[in-house]
């Protein structure tokens, strides 16, 4: 399997292709500033992209 690298966006935060509203504030986890960490991952599974993502795990499941 390949090594792909992802940029951050310009505010140094790290969106997830795999798992949608996977926010991660790099610069915050390496200041142990755990607050802000929490807050923008917060923002992610509050994103309509990680809400569609909720609905499409839950369809597989009922599918399944």
């Amino acid at each position: 399997m390949a090594t792909v690298r992802k940029q951050a966006d310009d505010k140094g935060i790290f969106h997830s292709i795999i798992f949608p509203g996977l926010w991660i504030d790099g610069i915050a986890l390496l200041q142990s500033n755990y607050q802000q960490a929490q807050g923008v991952l917060n923002q992610g599974i509050d994103s309509p992209a990680h809400q569609a993502f909720v609905m499409r795990l839950a369809s597989f499941a009922r599918d399944a």
